[in-house]
């Protein structure tokens, strides 16, 4: 699943209010212009950023393995499906994808006490993301495990490609619909780590974080995903890769002092 910002698409919308309220061409946000400044500031507290971000890269490196396979089940093919031992290699893969969304979201559990609304609304978005792709999975192990039993039982023909492929369109739209509600939250973390101090001027100029913070932040990415990404969210790119690289972007921008700097 590919970004593409379409002008008229939520996302599209999502990313430009985020991008204006949040980005200025100095690095560092006026607080006492637009009033959404303000509210930045009081809906994002510097409370637990640091550890939040920390398990939120974590939570996303569960999600690797299954944006690598649900992008190969996009393009698979209903004679793919004609073996019995790679359908049961399929409900195996749905199980640990659904352990792997499990662990993804109580990683987060811990943070949904706090003040800070863009970290509340990040975790709904997450946490709303992967129960989506848990029905999914359900579903789609449901579907291969009726299948499987057909085959073991000589009553393959009772299925068929017809329905295979629109359930497979199915669940390949609602994937990306939830893909893309991880990206916002990912959007919505890159903010977060905007710290709500002032200089003297009235402007955001910080991260909440200290120098070593920000390179453990860092090192965390590059073992998770090693260095590319290494740019800003664009077109083409799969949700994770543009989640990766909305984090990546404002820790690599030095423009941002650190909080300790």
């Amino acid at each position: 699943y590919k970004i593409k910002f379409d002008m008229n698409s939520r996302f599209y919308i999502v990313f430009l209010s985020i991008f204006f309220l949040c980005i200025s061409t100095s690095g560092a946000i006026a607080a006492d212009a637009p009033y959404d400044y303000k509210n930045f500031k009081k809906y994002n507290p510097d409370v637990n950023k640091y550890e939040f971000v920390k398990n939120y890269i974590i939570a996303l490196s569960y999600l690797k393995t299954i944006v690598e396979r649900e992008e190969k089940a996009v393009s698979m093919g209903f004679n793919e499906l004609h073996d019995p031992i790679h359908v049961k290699i399929l409900i195996g893969n749905n199980a640990k994808d659904n352990l792997n969304l499990r662990i993804a979201r109580n990683l987060l559990k811990n943070f949904k006490n706090q003040e800070n609304g863009l970290i509340l609304k990040a975790i709904d978005l997450f946490t709303q993301a992967c129960n989506v792709k848990t029905v999914i999975n359900n579903e789609e192990k449901k579907y291969l495990t009726n299948l499987y039993n057909a085959q073991t039982e000589g009553q393959m023909d009772t299925f068929g490609a017809a329905e295979f492929n629109k359930n497979q369109e199915d669940w390949s739209n609602r994937r990306k619909e939830a893909s893309k509600e991880i990206l916002e939250a990912s959007l919505l973390v890159q903010k977060v780590l905007i710290s709500a101090e002032t200089n003297s001027y009235g402007d955001f100029e910080k991260l909440a974080v200290t120098e070593n913070e920000r390179d453990n932040l860092l090192d965390r990415l590059n073992e998770f995903y090693g260095e590319g990404y290494d740019d800003e969210v664009r077109d083409g790119q799969t949700f994770l890769e543009g989640s990766v690289s909305a984090i990546r972007e404002i820790l690599k921008d030095y423009n941002w002092q650190s909080y300790d700097g």
